[in-house]
Order: C-alpha cells, then sequence, then structure tokens
C-alpha cells in the first residue's frame, strides 16, 4: 500500500446539516497520490455518523471513522494529528467546504521544500459568496521564517486560521491546540508553527469555502468573556514572542487585538457601558508588551 502523503483532520459536532457537502467535497479532490480524510466523530446523537459510514462504506481507502467524547475542537484535532499517517496535514472544518483542486493546490506549496503551504479563502454567507477584504495574499510569495511571522501577527495577508494551510507534520511535536472558550486558539497555534519553520509559500487562489452561521461560537461570545478570551489570547502570545527579537511582533499583535476589543465594544451599540472595560483591556495588553522590554 502506498503511503499516505495528506491526512486531512475534520473535527465534526453538530454539523448534520452541513457535513454532506463537507465530505462530498473531500471526496471529489483532483489530487493524485495517497490521502486520508479522519473524520473526528464527536457528535454520537444525530445524523453525522450515519453521513460518515456513507462516506467511509464508499471510500474505504479515504475516509476513516474515528469516534471521540471530547465535546472540544482542540481535542479533537490533537487527536487527529496524532492518528494521522500523511507527511502532512490539513484540516477542515465539518461545516465547511473546499474546491476540488484544494489539496492539489496545498500540496504544490510544500512539495518542493516549504514547511506551510496558505491559499485563499470565500465566505459562505447564505447562499452568497464573498472575498472578504482583509484576505488580501500575495501572489506566490515564499517568506523566510522572520517574515512569515511578521505577517501572521498582522492577521491581515496571512490570517490565523489553520483550514487554509497546509503544514509539515513534524511540526507539531511539541504543539497543542488550545481550546477556543479560552482564547483565539488558530493564531496561537500558528504562532507556535511558525516559530519552527524555515519556509512559507503561499498564493492567492481561493481555495476554502468558510461558513459562517448564526450560533457559532464568534456570534454568541458575550462582551465580557470576549474581553478575557482577548486577554488571555495575549498571555499566550507573550509566552511565544518573549524573546528580543519577537518584540515588535508581540506589539503588533496586542494592538491587533486593542482593536478587535474596540470594535466588540462598539459593536454593542453601548459603548459608554463598556468603555471602562475597553480601557481596562488595552491597559492589560500594554502591560504584557511592556513586561517584556523591562
Amino acid at each position: 500500500m502506498e503511503e499516505v502523503v495528506i491526512s486531512v483532520i475534520v473535527p465534526i459536532h453538530g454539523v448534520e446539516n452541513y457535513l454532506d457537502h463537507c465530505l462530498k467535497s473531500l471526496s471529489r479532490q483532483d489530487f493524485s497520490l495517497p490521502f486520508e480524510v479522519l473524520c473526528m466523530n464527536d457528535s454520537p446523537i444525530d445524523k453525522c455518523p450515519k453521513i460518515i459510514n456513507k462516506y467511509v462504506k464508499k471510500y474505504k481507502n479515504i475516509f476513516k471513522r474515528i469516534d471521540v467524547e471530547f465535546k472540544s475542537l482542540a481535542k479533537n484535532r490533537d487527536y487527529g494529528i496524532m492518528q494521522a499517517k500523511g507527511k502532512f496535514i490539513c484540516f477542515v472544518d465539518g461545516d465547511d467546504y473546499v474546491s476540488k483542486n484544494y489539496l492539489t493546490t496545498l500540496y504544490n506549496l510544500v512539495k518542493d521544500g516549504s514547511d506551510i503551504g496558505c491559499a485563499n479563502y470565500y465566505l459562505k454567507i447564505g447562499k452568497k459568496l464573498k472575498k472578504q477584504i482583509t484576505s488580501i495574499f500575495f501572489e506566490n510569495k515564499k517568506f523566510n521564517k522572520e517574515k512569515a511571522m511578521e505577517i501572521l501577527v498582522n492577521d491581515i495577508t496571512i490570517r490565523g486560521f489553520v483550514w487554509n494551510k497546509i503544514y509539515k507534520k513534524e511540526l507539531f511535536h511539541g504543539v497543542y491546540n488550545l481550546e477556543s472558550s479560552y482564547c483565539i486558539e488558530d493564531s496561537i497555534f500558528n504562532m507556535c508553527i511558525f516559530k519552527k519553520i524555515n519556509e512559507l509559500n503561499v498564493i492567492n487562489k481561493r481555495i476554502y469555502y468558510y461558513r459562517t452561521r448564526e450560533g457559532s461560537i464568534s456570534e454568541a461570545i458575550d462582551i465580557d468573556s470576549y474581553l478575557q478570551k482577548l486577554k488571555n489570547t495575549a498571555l499566550e502570545a507573550s509566552k511565544i514572542l518573549c524573546e528580543k527579537e519577537d518584540l515588535k511582533n508581540l506589539r503588533t499583535f496586542t494592538k491587533r487585538l486593542a482593536f478587535l476589543a474596540y470594535w466588540k465594544c462598539r459593536k454593542s451599540g453601548n459603548y459608554k457601558e463598556y468603555k471602562q472595560k475597553y480601557h481596562d483591556t488595552t491597559a492589560y495588553l500594554d502591560s504584557l508588551y511592556l513586561s517584556n522590554i523591562i
């Protein structure tokens, strides 16, 4: 049996209305080399197991059902990484879907030695596709570790998501996903990974369809919890970006978080009520940066 080249990890919980579309898009890949799709089934009481079984039966050499009871996106991803046989790993959320050339495009970015490949994406809002204004990518460009981290913390061209990237599996040694309720987990996870790379390769082609829907974690979180989440994110970032050459990136990232705090408070429609909490949050963010330069 040929060696698996890419493992696609799909965390699945409460996405029965979208899962068939997701798995169908992965079954139709034009990728010519062996790959596997690890369906991390954390959804035992709805129709998700039945949907997974349909693909496991039809594409038994590709789809694998792995039953877990974590109720945690972070733990599902980590366990999927442990089970993965591929040299490279991708992540696809169970309510999203991908283009036919998703794997081929990503593999072409890393097959010649780059540690991470990154492509562009669409937002799927209802029946409409939207090109997010901040997802402005460089066209077919490579970056060294220092430049890659710089653009990651800006979170404009290279976003902090994991689902539009392909990674060498060896990069995950000693790196774990944090809980989304605690911090902006994808950004922190990628910071840990980017510290270990030599080269990042990006392309402007849009190959991932990220579905936004009501009831998601990002939509449901209240302001107080969100501000605490930003503080926790900054704290974790300060542990990663603690060396002298990283301080500029830490400052950039904390400023980015301060903007998110302001945006969330303004969006509430009652900024006066949250003004003091916003200032308390930014003071904390500043203190983390200052504590690293003293």
